[in-house]
């Protein structure tokens, strides 16, 4: 799983078996899944001068993606301003 040197993206990393890219984004913890991403797709991020760059030009508006929401620990209660 590469990590990069970028002011958007923190990490990424590929499933060859369902084509699935995740993308950590800088400042949220949550990881995003792209599905159906061609390999080559990947590669050209991890390559890429500019992860943020190649994101907006080659995933963004491509490769719908969806945010994985980490599941809430039990016993942990909601922040009481967070939306429930």
């Amino acid at each position: 799983m590469p990590y990069f040197d970028s002011t958007a993206i923190r990490r990424a990393e590929y499933e060859p078996s369902t084509r699935t890219l995740t993308i950590w984004f800088v400042g949220n913890g949550d990881p995003y899944d792209y599905p159906a991403v061609p390999s080559a797709v990947f590669d050209g991020l991890c390559r890429a001068d500019s992860q943020g760059q190649f994101f907006n030009a080659c995933i963004r508006d491509v490769y719908p993606g969806r945010r994985r929401v980490r599941p809430r620990r039990p016993g942990k209660r909601p922040h009481p301003r967070s939306p429930t």
